[in-house]
C-alpha cells in the first residue's frame, strides 16, 4: 500500500472512531440532565435566590466559597425561577463554550487534533461532576478562555481580557489563584513584561470590584472569616489514602485521559512551542497540590481542559507512530478499546440514572410540592437536603444552610439548635437513619420534640413539623 493510500486509510479509521464517539455522546448528555440537587448545588442556588431578593452573602448565608456562583445564580433566578432543567442546560452551554476554546488551544499545537481534545473533555467532564450546578464548570470556562486568548490572539486587548478572565475565575473559586502561577511563568520566561502588565491590570480589576462590593456593604469581616479563614484553616482534611481510593473509580473510567497526557510529556523537550506547551503543562499540574484535601472529583475540573489538550497531543503521537509504522491493525484495536470503555461507562451511568438519580429527582420534586403546601414555615434541612431549601422557596431557619466542622468555630450547631427550640412553625427535613448525620444531637432533639408528617424513602428523608 502506498503511503498516500495508507494515510487516507488511517484518516478513514480515525473519522469512524470520532463518529462513534459522537453517536454515544448525546445519550451521555441526556442522562446527565437527570439527577437530584445535591448539597453544594442546593446551597448555591438558595443563596443566589436570597441575593436576588436583597440579601447578602456571608451576612445572611454562611458559606466558605468566593461569591461568583452566588452572583451568577442570583442574576439567573429571575429568569429561570426554580426550573432546574434551565440551570442544567445553562451549565452545559458553558461546558460547550469551554470545549470550543479547548479546540482552539489544541489546534495551535497540532492541526486536526482539536476534535480529539473536545471529545476527551466532553466525555470526561460528566465523570468529574461537570454537569453539577456548582462553581467548578465556570472556573474551567474562565481559565480556558484566558488561556486561549493568550495563545491564540496575543494582542494587547486579548492579554488584558485574559487577565480579566483569570481574575473572574478567582471570584468563582479561591483555588484559581494557583492557576495564575503558570501565566506568570509564561510571560516572565518570554520576557514579555509589557504583556504581563496588561495581563495583571485585567487580573486585578475583578478583585477590586469584589473588594468594593464587600466594603460598600460592610462585609469584609464576615467574608474573611468564611471565605478565607474557614476555607484555609477550619476546612477539615480527609485521610490521603481515602482520597486516593475514592478517586480511583473516576480515574479508571477516564483512563485514556491519563495515557494521552503522559505520552505527550516528551513534547516539552521536543516541541518548537516549548513555552506554550509549558503553560499548558503547568496549568494541568500546579493546582493539583490543592486537590488532596477532599475526594471530590469536581476539583479536577480546574485542570481537566488542559489535561484534555495534553491527552489529544498524546493521541496524536500514537497515531503518528501507527502511521509511520503502518500498524493499521493496532490503530483499529486502540480505537475499539476506547469505544468499548466508553460504552461500558454509558451502561454504568444508565444504571445509576435509572436506579438512583431519576427516582431521587422525582421524589425531590414531590417533597418540594409537599413542603410548599405547609403555610408560613421556615426550614431546617440536614446537609443532603439543601436542594429543598431552593425548590420549596421557603426561608431557612438560620444562616447556616448546612452544618459541618468548617462552620463549627462559629458554633453553628449550637445556634441552630437554639433557634429550633425558640421558634415555632418550622419544617425539619432530616434523614430517616441518623447514621451519617453530622449534627446528631439536633436529630435526637427533632425525634423527641417534633411530629413526623411524611416520609420520602428514595431520599431517605423524613419531614417533621414543629408548630
Amino acid at each position: 500500500m502506498k503511503r498516500a493510500d495508507f494515510k487516507k486509510y488511517q484518516s478513514v479509521i480515525t473519522d469512524i472512531f470520532l463518529i462513534g464517539l459522537w453517536i454515544f455522546f448525546p445519550y451521555l448528555f441526556f442522562l446527565s440532565l437527570t439527577k437530584p440537587l445535591y448539597q453544594d448545588e442546593g446551597i448555591f442556588l438558595a443563596v443566589g435566590r436570597g441575593l436576588s431578593e436583597g440579601k447578602f452573602p456571608y451576612l445572611d448565608f454562611w458559606d466558605h466559597k468566593t461569591p461568583g456562583i452566588y452572583f451568577l445564580w442570583s442574576w439567573l433566578y429571575p429568569v429561570f425561577g426554580t426550573k432546574i432543567i434551565f440551570y442544567k442546560i445553562f451549565v452545559w452551554f458553558v461546558n460547550f463554550l469551554s470545549a470550543i476554546f479547548i479546540f482552539g488551544i489544541t489546534e495551535k499545537f497540532k492541526k486536526g487534533f482539536g476534535k480529539f481534545a473536545v471529545v476527551i473533555f466532553l466525555y470526561s467532564i460528566v465523570f468529574f461532576e461537570g454537569n453539577y450546578l456548582i462553581a467548578a464548570p465556570f472556573l474551567a470556562f474562565f481559565l480556558t478562555l484566558g488561556t486561549w486568548l493568550v495563545l491564540a490572539r496575543r494582542e494587547p486587548w486579548s492579554i488584558f481580557v485574559a487577565g480579566l478572565s483569570i481574575g473572574v475565575a478567582i471570584i468563582f473559586k479561591q483555588n484559581a489563584i494557583l492557576s495564575l502561577i503558570p501565566f506568570l511563568v509564561y510571560f516572565i520566561w518570554g520576557r514579555e513584561f509589557k504583556k504581563l502588565a496588561y495581563f495583571m491590570v485585567g487580573f486585578i480589576l475583578p478583585i477590586c470590584g469584589l473588594l468594593i462590593y464587600l466594603g460598600t456593604n460592610n462585609l469584609f469581616t464576615v467574608f474573611y472569616n468564611q471565605a478565607i479563614r474557614a476555607s484555609l484553616i477550619d476546612y477539615p482534611h480527609e485521610n490521603i489514602f481515602l482520597v486516593l481510593k475514592l478517586w480511583s473509580e473516576t480515574f479508571i473510567r477516564v483512563w485514556w485521559l491519563w495515557v494521552g497526557a503522559i505520552i505527550s510529556l516528551p513534547m516539552i523537550f521536543q516541541n518548537k512551542q516549548k513555552r506554550e506547551y509549558m503553560l499548558i503543562f503547568l496549568l494541568s499540574i500546579v493546582p493539583v497540590v490543592s486537590f488532596f484535601v477532599r475526594h471530590y472529583p469536581h476539583y479536577w475540573l480546574q485542570v481537566l481542559p488542559f489535561l484534555s489538550v495534553l491527552a489529544a497531543l498524546g493521541i496524536s503521537v500514537i497515531i503518528d507512530t501507527f502511521m509511520a509504522k503502518k500498524w493499521n491493525l493496532l490503530a483499529v484495536i486502540f480505537y475499539i478499546i476506547i469505544l468499548l470503555s466508553l460504552f461500558q461507562n454509558l451502561l454504568w451511568f444508565k444504571w445509576v440514572t435509572k436506579n438512583y438519580n431519576h427516582p431521587k429527582e422525582v421524589e425531590q420534586a414531590q417533597a418540594a410540592g409537599f413542603i410548599k403546601k405547609i403555610p408560613d414555615a421556615k426550614i431546617l434541612a440536614e446537609n443532603r437536603f439543601t436542594g429543598l431549601l431552593f425548590l420549596s422557596g421557603r426561608e431557612p431557619l438560620t444562616k447556616y444552610l448546612y452544618l459541618t466542622e468548617v462552620n463549627e468555630p462559629e458554633k453553628a450547631r449550637e445556634k441552630t439548635l437554639q433557634a429550633l427550640k425558640n421558634e415555632t412553625n418550622i419544617i425539619i427535613l432530616w434523614p430517616t437513619d441518623q447514621k451519617y448525620v453530622y449534627a446528631k444531637e439536633i436529630g435526637d432533639w427533632v425525634y423527641e420534640n417534633t411530629q413526623k408528617v411524611a416520609d420520602f424513602p428514595e431520599l431517605e428523608m423524613s419531614v417533621y413539623l414543629k408548630n
